[in-house]
Order: C-alpha cells, then structure tokens, then sequence
C-alpha cells in the first residue's frame, strides 16, 4: 500500500491521547518540569506538511514544560513554556523537515 499522509490535526489528536496518559501518571506538578518529545512511528504514514498547524492548549493545560514531536523526517516543537529551554522556545509552532519536497519522500 503506497504511504498516506496524516495532517497536523490528526497526529495532535493522537500525541494528545498519549501524552494524557502521562500527565495522569506524573500530574501537573512534575509535567512542569519535563520537556515531552514524542517519536511517531506510523506504518506508512508520513506527514502532511501542508496542513493547518492545530493549537496545543490541551497539552499546555496539562503542565509539561514543552512539547515537540518526531516523524520521521519532519520535527515539530509544539509549544514552549517561558521556562523551557531557549533553543525550544526559539522554534515553537515550527515544523522542520530534512528533505525539502514532500513529494519526493516516496519513489511510487
């Protein structure tokens, strides 16, 4: 099966559903003081580079820090807490990807 894309949307819904149950484990307290970074390891999933950036409140209401995440070969830095680390704050909202044409990810 060739590789389908995952929006922005869809791949915070599911760092969400992870991330919750961390956050129910540590509580907010000890969130405050982490810095969460989620690798996405989707069987042919990749993505979509083009798609609206959601906002995050719901991982900022449960405390960490800051939250990025990996998908192969993309990054993100969703958000960073003033208290987070310079080098997070100075990329959050950013997505950053190693190869520069999505469309060429994939030899179909």
């Amino acid at each position: 099966h060739p590789p389908k894309p995952i929006s922005h949307q869809e791949l915070r819904d599911e760092i969400i559903r992870a991330l919750d149950i961390k956050s129910q484990k540590y509580g907010k307290s000890l969130c405050s003081t982490l810095d969460a970074l989620v690798y996405v390891g989707l069987p042919n999933r990749f993505l979509d580079i083009r798609s609206p950036v959601p906002g995050y409140e719901e991982l900022i209401n449960h405390g960490w820090r800051s939250v990025s995440f990996v998908i192969p070969p993309c990054s993100h830095v969703a958000f960073c807490e003033e208290i987070g680390p310079q080098f997070l704050a100075s990329l959050s909202g950013q997505t950053k990807q190693e190869w520069k044409d999505p469309d060429g990810f994939f030899d179909l």
